[in-house]
Order: structure tokens, then C-alpha cells, then sequence
């Protein structure tokens, strides 16, 4: 999640730290010299979420502590809405498999525009350009798409407006209905 000054900076600087000056640290996984800084405005980067293992959440914890405005923690799932209503915008950058999203879906019903990975079911709820962007997830396409989003507040408000009515599409009551319909069909 991306995080940009406001007028209540107080509030947020208690809350999540120090604010960026710069953008793009590295992720441990990108090779030397890929983490150049490019941005023009402060950003806080918060990696919200639990490791696949023990090792890789101590790994990032430690990643993230080594970095100014870098933040990795976790949440309960029942906390997430609060997370996502915090951010600006939501990155997913995933570059392999990826069924329908629920952080991005999560993410989107807070109203956020979400920069995505091209993997699986991303592209199936996310529309490049309207409520969000898919993205070969490289550091200069991660970089761009961050930077018009955070540089473009018109834009970046739009994009959020349509994630929510996207995402309201997907509504757990709306499936429900539909799968009883199909399964009602196909069992006759």
C-alpha cells in the first residue's frame, strides 16, 4: 500500500512514522541497482500481509526496518478495510498465478486504485487505465505507474471511484445468487 502526505500529518506520523522524501527502495528479491530513487513527493510504503513462512516474514520485517518509510506488519483480516481506506493506492504486483484477488477486490471496494501484476485473475477485475493498472511487474513499470497515480490526484481520485463500482459487481450476495441459479439449472 501507498501512502501520501495530507494535511493531517500529525495523525499519520504517530500512526506509521516517518514520511518519504523518495520513492522505490528495493525488494529483497530484485537484483543490485534496481532501487534507484525517482519520485518527486514524500511516500510511506506499508507491506501489510503474512509471509508464505516464518523465515520470509523476519526476512522482510528485516528488509523493511533497514529503510526509511518502509513498513511491513500484520493485521487481522477484520482490520484490512481500516488498511485499505488508509491508503492511497494498492499495489498487487504478482507475477505468477493469481485467482480473483480478495485484496485487490478489498481494496477496491474501499474506493483505491490498485497497480497490479498481469497473473491470473487480476485482469478479470481490474480494467487497465479505468479503475486501476496491470503491469508487467518490473521496478521502471512498478515506478511509472506509481508516479502517475501519485503525481495525478484527479486521476488517482477517478480510478478509486471506479475500483468501487467495479468491485460492488463482485458482492458475495450477487455470486451467491448467481451460483444457486446455475446450480439450480444444471440439477433440474
Amino acid at each position: 500500500m501507498l501512502y501520501l502526505p495530507r494535511p493531517d500529518y500529525r495523525l499519520l506520523r504517530k500512526l506509521h512514522g516517518l514520511r518519504l522524501r523518495h520513492l522505490l527502495y528495493p525488494h529483497p528479491g530484485l537484483p543490485a541497482g534496481q532501487g534507484k530513487k525517482h519520485c518527486h513527493q514524500p511516500l510511506e510504503f506499508h507491506f501489510c500481509g503474512r509471509g508464505h513462512n516464518d523465515n520470509a516474514e523476519k526476512l522482510m520485517a528485516q528488509w523493511a526496518a533497514g529503510r526509511e518509510r518502509c513498513f511491513y506488519y500484520w493485521k487481522p483480516l477484520e482490520m484490512m478495510p481500516e488498511i485499505y481506506r488508509q491508503a492511497d493506492i494498492v499495489l498487487i504486483p504478482s507475477r505468477s498465478t493469481e485467482g480473483t484477488s480478495l485484496a485487490a477486490l478489498e481494496a477496491m471496494a474501499c474506493g483505491k486504485p490498485v497497480i497490479a501484476g498481469l497473473a491470473g485473475g487480476l485482469s478479470d477485475i481490474i480494467i487497465h487505465g479505468y479503475n486501476g493498472y496491470l503491469i508487467k511487474p518490473t521496478v521502471e513499470n512498478l515506478v511509472a505507474a506509481i508516479e502517475d497515480l501519485a503525481l495525478n490526484k484527479d486521476k488517482r481520485k477517478l480510478m478509486g471511484r471506479r475500483a468501487r463500482e467495479v468491485a460492488v459487481t463482485f458482492d458475495r450476495k450477487i455470486w451467491a445468487e448467481r451460483w444457486a441459479r446455475v446450480l439450480g439449472e444444471v440439477f433440474r
